[in-house]
């Protein structure tokens, strides 16, 4: 629970991060040309690898 918990965390601030802190598009910027398709790529890409590493330490951890 904990390892889902920090992963949901990750999330939303990456999230929150790009449409609300960023408002002058300085930390982004590298996307600023980007159409909405690639910077949805960038993002579901982000959410699986994120996804995949929360999968492998949960199946990896010695608790039972």
């Amino acid at each position: 629970m904990d390892k889902l918990l920090v992963f949901l965390i990750i999330v939303i601030a990456v999230v929150f991060d790009y449409f609300w802190l960023d408002r002058e598009g300085k930390r982004w910027s590298w996307t600023k040309n980007w159409t909405k398709f690639q910077k949805g790529l960038l993002f579901s890409a982000f959410l699986i690898l994120a996804a995949i590493t929360y999968m492998l330490s949960y199946l990896t951890s010695s608790t039972p």
